[in-house]
């Protein structure tokens, strides 16, 4: 069963190098340079062949073939990777998309402006002349943050208000409304219910 390599953003089922499980220190340079510090990897995990360069392998010295396969060098850790490679497809992708981004965040509306030029009266029709106009508007996103402040009458008040919805409610055993209105002279509206 072809296995998929294990860097992020990569799909690669075409054969790949195994995770150096036996050194601890490197594999856990493999693991920061794929960006996956907490990836355990099993036995059957792989990185592919394309995140090394052609400087990370070496041809075997012993061997006694003609063309011998060049292997992995034993200090080799993988360096290429889509979210470094600047002329990715991926890289290209996500440069489209913050272009489109900017695009929307600085939508140019076309307006046609009706304007009125002259009105003739005439004894038989109303004649009316209008031009009409192409005006582009550039509307450009800005966000600003508010904040409000709010006074609840202060905290003497308060003990006040407390005392006087507990004094109204003995009388009406209902809920209470435009207090603060009484006390504090602002258009603000308390509903309170009782505890049944």
């Amino acid at each position: 069963m072809p296995q998929c390599c294990a860097v992020p953003m990569c799909a690669n089922k075409k054969g790949g190098h195994k995770f150096p499980t036996e050194d601890k220190n490197r594999l856990k340079q493999w693991l920061v340079a794929i960006r996956r510090d907490k990836f355990t990897p099993t036995k059957n995990s792989l990185v592919c062949k394309s995140h090394f360069t052609k400087d990370d392998y070496q041809l075997p010295k012993d061997s006694v073939l003609e063309k011998p396969r060049p292997v992995l060098k034993k200090c080799a850790v993988p360096s290429r990777f889509p979210w470094i490679d600047q002329n990715s497809s991926l890289h290209q992708k996500k440069k489209e998309r913050h272009q489109r981004r900017l695009a929307r965040n600085e939508r140019k509306i076309s307006v046609q402006v009706h304007i009125n030029n002259e009105k003739e009266k005439d004894d038989t029709f109303l004649m009316e002349t209008t031009n009409f106009f192409e005006v582009e508007i550039e509307f450009e996103k800005k966000q600003n943050d508010v904040g409000i402040q709010c006074d609840l009458c202060g905290s003497d008040n308060l003990k006040t208000l407390k005392e006087c919805l507990q004094n109204e409610n003995k009388n009406k055993k209902s809920s209470i409304a435009n207090v603060l209105d009484n006390q504090c002279g602002r258009s603000t509206v308390l509903y309170w219910f009782p505890r049944l």
